[in-house]
């Protein structure tokens, strides 16, 4: 399931809990222990206790929200809906509550692939505007997931496992040919790396870098594994970001570090390419992989990106299933010095012939 972005349980426990000494004393006293066991992270004993307060009485609407955000923050989503919808029934007022309840459910239904309902959910936190955090956490999801109102009319085309939109349409000779290549990169990198992802990836196809850097605050392409979003370049080759999402959901690596990381997405960018030849050509015989590995900002990028990509597919070559996915769960050199050694010396004799 993907990684959520979390906010301070702190901030949400402290306004709800001004509250309490407002209602009933049995219900004040079960919600002051909501409370407590949610700022102790004891997620599973205040669902079950919740669950077994709202079945007596259901009209309790700031423990539907410390349930629902429980969920939530185990990204159960599908169940803390049914919570969170309740609770924002709330009226809008200085509590939170009701918009705290639009800003989880805008997060669960993003990640229930329902981004519809994710943007209203988000927009009405960010409009009610009760509370300042609730607000910046809206709008921080807003643009995360890519909900604003720019890409409102992009072209939007769906596979079996994408959901691809289209900056410009028009500058594409072939949609369907575009979308289906790109559904079978991911179907070819899940059968090295299977995966159950929770919603779609989107999967955003820019031609106007220039509009790119201000709205993404980042340049092309990159991807964002825990969102199962990605934006690429049109042109750009189409296994390389659903790579960083797979591999991200298949291992959950531990550690990562850049030589691997992109190596292992250039390995898998679904092209042709002799990827050997390539490192060769950019290393010119003298290409310290432990250097690299190890301290990545000396080095230019691209002999990064064709040093990592050859190295991880002569380690899938050559190493056994166990050491590559080791090597994929926890990327540092010193984790891996030990059992890769001879590959790496035997891969760096091979980089030093002449091409």
């Amino acid at each position: 399931m993907p990684i959520r972005y979390s906010i301070s349980r702190f901030r949400a426990y402290s306004t709800m809990l001004a509250l309490v000494s407002s209602i009933a004393s049995a219900q004040a006293q079960t919600l002051e222990e909501a409370g407590k066991l949610y700022m102790s992270g004891q997620l599973d004993q205040l669902i079950a206790q919740g669950e077994a307060s709202l079945r007596k009485n259901d009209q309790q609407p700031i423990l539907h929200l410390f349930v629902g955000r429980a969920y939530a923050d185990q990204n159960r989503f599908s169940e803390a809906i049914p919570h969170l919808e309740k609770s924002r029934q709330a009226p809008a007022g200085t509590d939170g509550v009701k918009v705290w309840s639009l800003g989880y459910l805008g997060t669960s239904y993003y990640f229930t692939d329902q981004p519809g309902k994710a943007q209203m959910a988000l927009e009405e936190c960010v409009a009610l505007n009760n509370t300042q955090n609730a607000t910046k956490y809206a709008q921080r999801r807003l643009q995360g997931y890519q909900l604003l109102p720019f890409y409102a009319g992009w072209k939007v085309v769906e596979t079996a496992h994408l959901r691809l939109h289209f900056q410009s349409p028009e500058q594409v000779p072939d949609l369907a040919q575009y979308a289906a290549e790109r559904e079978q990169a991911y179907q070819a990198i899940s059968q090295k790396f299977p995966a159950s992802l929770a919603k779609k990836i989107d999967f955003y196809v820019w031609n106007n870098k220039a509009d790119a850097k201000p709205m993404l605050q980042r340049e092309l392409g990159f991807a964002v594994p825990e969102a199962m979003l990605l934006n690429a370049r049109q042109g750009q080759t189409r296994g390389h970001e659903l790579a960083h999402v797979l591999v991200q959901h298949s291992l959950q690596p531990a550690q990562r570090a850049k030589l691997i990381n992109e190596g292992i997405a250039v390995y898998l960018d679904q092209t042709s390419t002799n990827r050997m030849q390539r490192a060769r050509q950019f290393a010119q015989g003298r290409a310290d992989v432990w250097r690299l590995w190890e301290h990545p900002e000396e080095a230019d990028e691209a002999q990064l990106y064709a040093v990592g990509g050859a190295l991880l597919e002569y380690l899938a070559a050559h190493a056994t299933p166990e050491q590559f996915r080791a090597l994929l769960k926890d990327q540092r050199a010193d984790a891996n010095r030990a059992t890769l050694g001879p590959l790496v010396a035997a891969f760096e004799q091979e980089l030093a012939k002449p091409e």
